[in-house]
């Protein structure tokens, strides 16, 4: 009861310093921190429950297919590594490695080409990010995303990866008119964004953040927060949770001086450090105004207009550039230059492991999967395999109708490979697949 009664006193001080500034109070709320996935984690497998391959009656469609000549990429070597090449006509990558406990760690790190004072500026802070990066025992690599926000503004997020799966962020926004630096009121005019209400957009973001990342829309009520969420229970027990808590919707932290940046379709992003329920503590995230995490750990390997990704799973990133028709190119990082590999007609990719049926039973592969445009009826992905040397060794598209619509597979439910009907037992894609 003592412990109730503090909150209350704290939140009742909170709203009364608040008043002054806006009518728009911190939620009272408390959010229930998931673990963060990091790099390991990023193909993700949904168990599907695969049936027994050795007493399924053989479809008779189709051949039984084989599998992919599939095996896994070796880890690439700090030789293999590009020193840097070009991106496009704005920005040139920096790469460096680092041999640190846990293998090659990468940092890929935009460069400004551009030879204005702003630019040397930038420049120079983001030598002194990544000295600073190399150095830290606990950084696993870095990378970054580019935003063209206009013909002639652009925006980059650069994303360090720490070992236990956070993250923490640097942003820019650049005018190639005039070669500088945006400043945040020039963004916000950029964006359309009200600075007199901007403390009002950052604890919209912040919350559409918390319900999603925590997947519950019962957090946060219209009087604040919910106490008898996970997260609201969090608050009244622990003095540390609450003070994280106070700290994320302070404004301290949300504030016009606050980290941002505006993304491809020009609407403003927040850098922020947001509570966790468990252990009391904040942790950095880039989201967008309606609370969407931009790319720390992404299902989706597309992010912002050009963005790195290790397609084929050998430890070193590829360039992949969105294209005007929605298709990504993907470039090989050889030398100072991009090679584009392949065109993949989706911009909805991430990584998966498919299962791939042969006499012995379900072979796996790592694969790089893209979302097709599909009716409503079924699921379609193209599944490619990449070898280390970017030989494209398997292509296929995959189309799954669920007839009963309950997301689960069935003996009932239609297949196809590349068109052709194929069986129950022959394949199965499991990632996405409940």
């Amino acid at each position: 009861m003592k412990r109730l009664s503090a909150l209350t006193a704290l939140l009742i001080a909170s709203a009364a310093m608040l008043s002054s500034c806006g009518t728009h109070e911190p939620p009272h709320i408390e959010i229930t921190e998931t673990d963060i996935p990091g790099e390991s984690d990023l193909p993700q497998i949904t168990d599907a429950q695969l049936p027994d391959a050795t007493i399924m009656d053989q479809p008779q469609e189709t051949a039984v297919p084989v599998a992919p000549a599939y095996s896994p990429a070796e880890p690439a070597s700090p030789e293999q590594y590009p020193s840097g090449f070009v991106a496009n006509e704005n920005v040139f990558v920096n790469v460096t490695t680092v041999q640190k406990d846990s293998g090659t760690a990468a940092f890929y790190m935009p460069s400004l080409r551009s030879d204005s004072e702003d630019a040397e500026t930038v420049n120079s802070e983001i030598n002194e990010l990544t000295d600073s990066l190399t150095a830290d025992p606990n950084c696993i690599g870095a990378d970054f995303i580019y935003f063209r926000n206009t013909d002639l503004i652009f925006s980059f997020l650069i994303t360090a990866h720490m070992a236990d799966g956070s993250c923490s962020y640097r942003c820019y926004t650049f005018d190639t008119t005039e070669g500088t630096r945006l400043t945040n009121e020039e963004i916000m005019e950029l964006t359309g964004t009200d600075e007199d209400n901007f403390y009002t957009y950052a604890v919209d973001a912040v919350i559409g953040f918390i319900s999603s990342e925590y997947g519950s829309n019962e957090i946060f009520t219209s009087e604040g927060l919910n106490t008898e969420s996970a997260l609201g229970q969090a608050v009244a027990e622990s003095d540390a949770v609450a003070e994280a808590y106070s700290r994320t919707f302070s404004y301290d932290t949300l504030n016009t001086s606050m980290k941002i940046f505006p993304n491809s379709d020009g609407t403003l992003c927040y850098i922020t450090d947001i509570v966790s329920a468990e252990d009391g503590t904040t942790y950095q995230h880039a989201i967008t105004s309606t609370g969407k995490e931009i790319a720390s750990a992404p299902s989706s390997l597309m992010a912002g207009d050009e963005c790195l990704a290790d397609i084929n799973f050998d430890n070193m990133c590829e360039y992949l550039k969105l294209t005007g028709d929605g298709s990504v190119s993907i470039y090989s990082t050889i030398g100072d230059t991009l090679t584009e590999i392949a065109i993949v007609n989706s911009d909805q990719l991430s990584y998966a492991t498919a299962y791939m049926y042969e006499q012995s039973g379900y072979v796996g592969a790592r694969v790089l999967r893209a979302e097709l445009v599909n009716d409503a009826s079924g699921l379609s992905y193209e599944m490619i395999v990449v070898s280390a040397d970017y030989e494209i060794v398997y292509d296929t598209v995959i189309s799954w109708s669920d007839t009963n619509g309950d997301g689960q597979i069935a003996e009932a439910d239609t297949f196809t490979r590349d068109g052709e009907i194929t069986g129950y037992a022959e394949w199965f894609d499991l990632t996405g697949i409940a």
